[in-house]
């Protein structure tokens, strides 16, 4: 099992906000698993020790849940603290007392269609398209300050990103600012496993380090995107669109925006993420 602690995050007083939401999940046997910034910070920055491109303080948890009153109970129960507020604007946000947002983002047989709504104001219908199956295929344990939680994988983590930004592109461009970090750093991140288990990918004449991460990367959403051909079906499409616009593609242009590369060479990124998907 990973081991970090809340000091290698770099954000303030996130043991403290832990404690707070533990007690109540655990007390009220709520799974849950956590996703967004605090997961690629923790793969990142507290494991690998890569400054974080931008520090997010929002706090995303994916949580299991039965039905919305188990949903409101818990946003009753949270907010019964004294700690916690809610948002006006947004049915799935509490503020905590430091004034950092904590979304909690419901999945399971409380989801209809691929998306989720609650009774409140604001923002109370959201999608949760690959919740589930990251759950179920996508998170590993990682001990905090010697307790442990679930936390979406990095490959979750570029899973969840591209259908964060296909559903609303117009407000979502630091999903990809984000996929194109971890794809900077993810061959010095599973360069073991590449070697161990990826050495076919060896044999390219071209070799690069960048593409071949980003097809290890596609092999590893692909043990996700097998419990779902839905789910499949639907990055596919997002990535073909992409390829299709080829130099005028909005997430190539995102993808080179803090890297030195080509809207090319980002195009062919995302061909190689495809290709790993398929394999």
């Amino acid at each position: 099992m990973h081991k970090i602690t809340f000091g290698q995050l770099r954000q303030g007083n996130l043991g403290e906000l832990f404690a707070v939401l533990e007690a109540e999940l655990v007390a009220q046997g709520i799974d849950f698993y956590l996703i967004g910034a605090i997961a690629r910070d923790i793969w990142l920055t507290a494991l690998h020790g890569i400054e974080p491109g931008r520090i997010t303080r929002d706090l995303d948890l994916a949580v299991l849940l039965a039905d919305e009153e188990q949903y409101q109970h818990l946003r009753d129960r949270l907010i019964g603290t004294g700690r916690f507020v809610a948002r006006r604007d947004n049915a799935y946000t509490l503020i905590f007392e430091d004034g950092r947002p904590v979304d909690l983002l419901p999945f399971g047989a409380l989801s209809m269609e691929q998306s989720v709504s609650i009774t409140g104001q604001g923002l109370t219908t959201i999608r949760i398209d690959g919740f589930q199956e990251v759950h179920e295929a996508g998170t590993e344990s990682v001990e905090i300050d010697n307790q442990a939680f679930r936390v979406c994988t990095l490959a979750g983590i570029v899973l969840l990103k591209f259908i964060a930004y296909d559903d609303r592109p117009e407000h979502r461009p630091k999903d990809i600012l984000d996929i194109g970090a971890i794809l900077r750093h993810y061959f010095d991140i599973v360069d073991d496993d590449i070697y161990e288990n990826h050495n076919d990918l060896f044999n390219d004449e071209e070799f690069d380090i960048t593409l071949t991460a980003a097809r290890v990367m596609g092999r590893q959403i692909a043990t996700i995107l097998a419990l779902s051909d839905a789910l499949h079906q639907r990055i596919d499409r997002i990535i073909d669109r992409q390829i299709s616009f080829d130099e005028q593609s909005p997430v190539a242009e995102l993808l080179v925006r803090d890297s030195r590369w080509s809207i090319t060479y980002a195009l062919n990124l995302l061909r190689q993420l495809q290709r790993g998907m398929g394999e």
